[in-house]
């Protein structure tokens, strides 16, 4: 049988022979198509040493149903590894400054050849080696990682005792990583700590750097964009040649420029889904108010049911539009509606609000955002990269500059 020919369910149960490890969700909670899949599973099995034929699923099956089927050490002398952990930490000090230097050039190499889609294999590295490559990998992160667009729609995946764990890259993950590549994080300690005592087997905890025998780094492959309008991560941040003006006005609508503050830790606005930011911005509503939403709220994810079901609650109406670029002419905005006892309704919420309870919003790509007459012009938005700051509220016309007269 071929990989083309195979059930999701059939692939799932190889994919998890071959990375030895029971995936806690099925098959569309880590991939989003088949074919991204199928990538997945032939790059593990050369990882993992299979170098038969990449597309026979029999084949493989069959390859790693025997080598994880093979006897381990017995029971009784399962006490007896840390006392030889010592001498195993030290085989890789056989090679030399220079060649691990080498080795370190080589991952640096890869990783910034196809900074979306790389591997690392730290067993190749000793204590030097990792020394030599965490300011280098630190600089990486901050440079290619950190700065990307759509953080939402990538995967991380790291080997620890011959196993993978997958974890969608968020920015409360990313942020974690970030905090300990630090040397102290980086290097195992092996006289004063045991591994079990950062990680536990299905834990949700990010262990530390020192203890991954390997990470890997992809780019979730064929999104496809679905009609549901519930709020969720924005997927976007601002360009570093944008305006100053224009890039304070963003953080309004919950866009920033980086997903971290100065310090390298998640950035505070960020800790709110985006509709709840929104009423925040709104300034309509005071803390108490505020936090009782956010009891009502298990994810950054709200679905379109969810986001009506709480307007209700609290009394607010909100005039809806749905962005979609992909959309021709007038179908680019259009209002979403909601159902009421089997009836159209075009709005979220009640019908009849108090003014300070009555919001007109946008979601685009999942993103809720405040609908307003911005204090920029048109002609200074169409213009960007050839106005100064101070022309912000004014066009040209034909020689001098006046009062704008139509704003975005």
């Amino acid at each position: 049988m071929r990989l083309s020919e195979a059930t999701p369910e059939k692939l799932q149960e190889l994919f998890e022979l071959i990375i030895n490890e029971k995936l806690q969700h099925d098959f569309s909670y880590y991939w989003n198509s088949q074919e991204e899949f199928y990538y997945d599973i032939r790059e593990c099995a050369k990882y993992e040493g299979y170098d038969g034929d990449l597309d026979n699923y029999d084949a493989m099956y069959w390859y790693f149903k025997g080598k994880n089927n093979t006897p381990t050490q017995p029971p009784q002398k399962a006490e007896e590894p840390p006392k030889e952990q010592p001498k195993q930490a030290e085989q890789p000090l056989k090679t030399d400054n220079n060649s691990q230097q080498q080795i370190v050039d080589e991952i640096m190499e890869k990783l910034e050849y196809s900074p979306r889609r790389w591997q690392i294999d730290f067993e190749r590295l000793d204590k030097d080696g990792r020394l030599l490559l965490l300011p280098k990998l630190k600089e990486f992160f901050e440079e290619y990682i950190d700065s990307l667009p759509i953080i939402a729609k990538y995967k991380l995946a790291f080997k620890i005792k011959n196993q993978w764990h997958s974890y969608q890259l968020t920015p409360e993950i990313y942020n974690k990583l970030m905090e300990n590549l630090t040397e102290k994080h980086f290097i195992f300690d092996i006289e004063n700590v045991v591994p079990e005592y950062f990680y536990e087997n299905g834990a949700e905890k990010i262990p530390e750097w020192s203890l991954f025998e390997a990470v890997r780094f992809s780019e979730f492959q064929n999104i496809k964009a679905k009609n549901d309008v519930g709020g969720s991560f924005f997927q976007y941040l601002v360009r570093e040649n944008c305006p100053s003006n224009v890039s304070k006005y963003l953080e309004k609508l919950q866009i920033f420029t980086s997903l971290v503050d100065k310090k390298g830790k998640q950035r505070k606005e960020l800790d709110d889904c985006c509709f709840i930011y929104a009423l925040q911005q709104t300034g309509c509503y005071d803390d108490d108010t505020l936090n009782k939403m956010r009891l009502r709220i298990n994810s950054r994810y709200l679905s379109q049911k969810a986001l009506n079901e709480l307007c209700t609650e609290f009394n607010i109406h909100v005039k809806l539009s749905f962005i979609n670029e992909d959309a021709n002419g007038k179908n680019k905005k259009r209002s979403v509606r909601s159902k009421k006892n089997d009836t159209n309704k075009h709005y979220l919420g009640i019908e009849n609000a108090e003014p300070n309870r009555t919001h007109t919003m946008n979601v685009f790509n999942k993103h809720y955002f405040l609908e307003e007459k911005t204090p920029f012009s048109t002609y200074y938005i169409n213009h960007l990269n050839q106005c100064t700051e101070d022309k912000f509220n004014k066009e040209y016309n034909v020689d001098h500059w006046r009062p704008a007269r139509c704003f975005m």
